[in-house]
């Protein structure tokens, strides 16, 4: 799992969505609906059970296979990722009394996604690098380069 956040850094925020979870049920001893809070509330605390679970049966899944290789994290990140949007914007929307934090906590989450996208592209060129040398020698030295400063 620490290999999915090294790779994947956005998926930081899905523990937000998971502690909010948390919080609920220790306040209600449910998870779904039927006790206190608005319709709306108990269908977000239903969205983020049921990506949590989906996640869950996704990796229980792969982590049976005999020879798992890191295209099959797609099955279960996913639902990750969803889970961590969902934890932005649940954690948005808890800072919204306080300005600073909030701008502050969208800014983190900004550079988190940003980091997400640049690492992510960054292992797709890294993977096929003996492609580059061999078909484009020229954009491979060319990278070598921009990215050896």
């Amino acid at each position: 799992m620490t290999g999915l956040i090294y790779t994947i850094p956005f998926l930081l925020l899905a523990i937000v969505a998971t502690a909010i979870l948390a919080s609920n049920f220790a306040k209600t001893h449910a998870l779904l609906p039927g006790g206190t809070g608005s319709s709306d509330r108990a269908l977000v605390r239903w969205l983020a059970l049921s990506l949590i679970g989906t996640a869950l049966v996704g990796l229980i899944t792969i982590l049976l296979y005999y020879y798992a290789t890191m295209r099959f994290a797609a099955d279960f990140s996913s639902p990750l990722l969803l889970l961590a949007l969902l934890g932005f914007w649940q954690g948005y929307e808890l800072l919204l009394g306080r300005r600073f934090l909030r701008y502050t906590y969208a800014l983190i989450a900004i550079l988190l996604a940003g980091a997400t996208i640049g690492i992510s592209t960054l292992l797709a060129i890294s993977s096929y690098k003996y492609r580059f040398v061999d078909l484009n020698p020229a954009l491979m030295k060319k990278m070598v380069e921009f990215f050896a400063r």
